[in-house]
């Protein structure tokens, strides 16, 4: 079946919550029983298990949205489980990934397999590429502080070692089609550049 018409190619351009769940590389079973516990508590469902229920939901929600009300629904869930260690090299990886990339005039690409739930937990077709993923949207909460010194260190590293416009190109390089149109709305723009200048304090 063409790429483009796969179900999940579908789907996926709903909006969704993306969730990265971090933990020890011997913890990771563990992890991944104990979310879907959690998931099913508080109704949250990857958008796979029923996509009709899921294009009702977002419907419903972007209604209470339009209204002026909380709604009472959550959005879809992408979740992920990942293990510290390949997270940690990962980010370590970054700075000298882009440097390459900009000398040479090849995309940067450091990718990523991580558990993704859909119906259960598997490892998708594709890796992600998490160039992508750290420069644009990526988010940390409740780290430890070694995991955070190692966020914060890369992110100091990339803001003295390149330019607003190198970061910038980078993702837009190795963006897929929809965060390349996303990026064309000025106030997003705005948003990425703030987002990698802020890393400069």
């Amino acid at each position: 079946m063409d790429d483009e018409l796969k179900p999940r190619k579908i789907i996926n351009r709903l909006p969704d919550i993306d969730m990265w769940m971090v933990c020890n590389s011997k913890d990771v079973s563990e992890a991944k029983e104990k979310l879907i516990g959690l998931f099913n508590e508080n109704k949250m469902y990857p958008s796979d298990i029923n996509p009709m229920r899921t294009i009702s939901d977002v419907e419903e929600i972007v209604d209470y949205i339009k209204r002026g009300y909380m709604p009472e629904k959550n959005l879809p869930l992408d979740a992920h489980v990942i293990d510290y260690e390949t997270l940690y090299s990962l980010m370590d990886d970054i700075p000298k990934e882009i440097e390459t990339s900009l000398k040479s005039g090849k995309l940067p690409y450091l990718p990523i397999h991580p558990y993704s739930y859909r119906k259960k937990w598997q490892h998708d077709d594709m890796a992600y590429n998490f160039i992508m993923d750290f420069l644009y949207t990526f988010t940390e909460f409740n780290f430890d502080d070694e995991l955070q010194e190692k966020l914060e260190s890369t992110r100091k590293e990339l803001s003295n070692n390149f330019s607003t416009d190198d970061l910038y190109s980078c993702v837009v390089s190795v963006a897929p089609d929809a965060v390349k149109r996303r990026l064309k709305n000025k106030v997003l723009e705005k948003r990425l550049i703030e987002r990698i200048e802020s890393w400069k304090k």
